[in-house]
């Protein structure tokens, strides 16, 4: 990726060194999708660290400003006057105007800061930084058997309870082949750092996210089809209006027909059960697409929800959107397979979006620039220190 198109207009344009004829060209990519898409992965790669980290000049940001500026105009998009701000103040233009203005900021902190102060920093999260979590998924079977998925080739597994297991590209289903006059249960399980996709025997669809179970039966038999999940599951669930398909998470129960939705049962923090389309009920409370559902107690409380943000670890990405830092800092556990300690309360809210295959001093180099907050790893220990203005 680096030395595409895109990345040399970029690199130009940083040092100064893009005439205009360039410049329109760089303006004409950012129209395009798979531009827009390059170059956000440029950014979560680390391709412009070292040129921000080099340049001093402080007028970076002030040029990088006046180009976005200009694109904006052009495309008769109204745009709020404003000067130049640390990331967390950004403005949210278009899509690629807000990937070029989150690079302004990146440049501004850069050469604003002091350069001792950042090399400190950076040394210390580089010298102890933490790749994701090695990945493990493990099968339990009804006889107690356990299969590492993640070092069991691709065919037939087993056979239990009428239906067939196989492993076909990485993923499991399982082959309905007789009635069973039992039923016999399996359970999957994700380590931190994991994310597998499985098909039941009904024909749906689960994903399960790092650290999570889920229960169910080889063959769904009854009125009902019953799952149990711990952790978090994105199901796209097979219609089938005479037997619906119900979610248990503790006491949180979400029943639907068919459709597709997300269900958060982390232990120690609420279930919340978001709908992405379709129609479901959880504990008896109608959630409509593009709500969220809450159990807090014996309540559900409904909320709109950021469909983008919620299914985010489905597609591989950290995704915040004005999110409190303990929250952010409980994915970074489950993810990194880390410990977190808060050395005291961070009030800012977080906004910015990574892959999720990202070294950990990424991710926390990151959430520095909001100058709100700073990280310290030692071993598996992440200390998270408030910044006193």
């Amino acid at each position: 990726m680096q030395g595409s198109p895109l990345s040399e207009l970029l690199d130009k344009y940083v040092t100064g060194n893009l005439n205009d004829v360039e410049k329109e060209e760089l303006a004409g990519m950012l129209d395009d999708p798979s531009a827009q898409e390059e170059l956000q992965l440029l950014l979560q790669s680390g391709f412009m660290d070292d040129r921000y980290e080099a340049a001093s000049n402080p007028v970076l940001q002030a040029r990088m400003h006046d180009f976005l500026q200009q694109y904006i105009d052009a495309e008769n998009t109204p745009v709020k006057k404003s000067q130049p701000a640390p990331i967390r103040r950004l403005l949210r233009f278009a899509a690629a105007a807000a990937v070029l203005l989150i690079i302004a900021g990146v440049a501004w902190w850069w050469s604003t800061k002091p350069s001792g102060q950042h090399s400190a920093t950076e040394t210390q999260l580089a010298a102890n930084d933490i790749d994701p979590a090695k990945p493990s998924v493990t099968l339990t079977l009804g006889s107690g058997q356990q299969i590492d998925l993640g070092r069991t080739p691709d065919g037939a597994l087993a056979s239990e309870g009428g239906t067939g297991l196989v492993k076909n590209d990485g993923q499991l289903s399982y082959d309905h082949q007789s009635s069973p006059e039992t039923v016999v249960f399996n359970s999957i399980s994700t380590s931190y750092g994991s994310v597998y996709q499985l098909e039941l025997a009904d024909g749906t669809k689960v994903w399960l996210n790092a650290a999570s179970s889920l229960r169910y039966p080889t063959f769904f038999k009854g009125k009902e089809r019953i799952v149990e999940l711990q952790g978090e599951g994105y199901f796209e669930v097979a219609k089938n209006a005479s037997q619906p398909f119900l979610v248990k998470s503790g006491n949180a129960v979400t029943q639907v027909l068919g459709t597709r939705f997300n269900v958060n049962a982390y232990a120690g923090e609420p279930v919340r059960t978001t709908l992405l389309d379709g129609v479901v009920k959880m504990n008896g409370q109608l959630l409509k697409p593009g709500q969220q559902g809450a159990l807090t107690g014996n309540n559900v409380n409904l909320s709109e929800a950021s469909i983008e943000e919620v299914i985010a670890w489905k597609n591989d990405l950290f995704l915040f959107n004005n999110r409190p830092l303990p929250e952010i800092m409980r994915e970074v556990e489950r993810w990194y397979q880390v410990k977190v300690i808060f050395a005291g309360p961070v009030k800012g809210r977080f906004t910015t979006t990574l892959r999720r295959n990202i070294p950990l001093s990424r991710l926390l180099r990151t959430l520095e620039l909001t100058e709100e907050v700073t990280f310290r790893v030692e071993g598996n220990t992440i200390t998270v220190m408030p910044v006193t203005q």
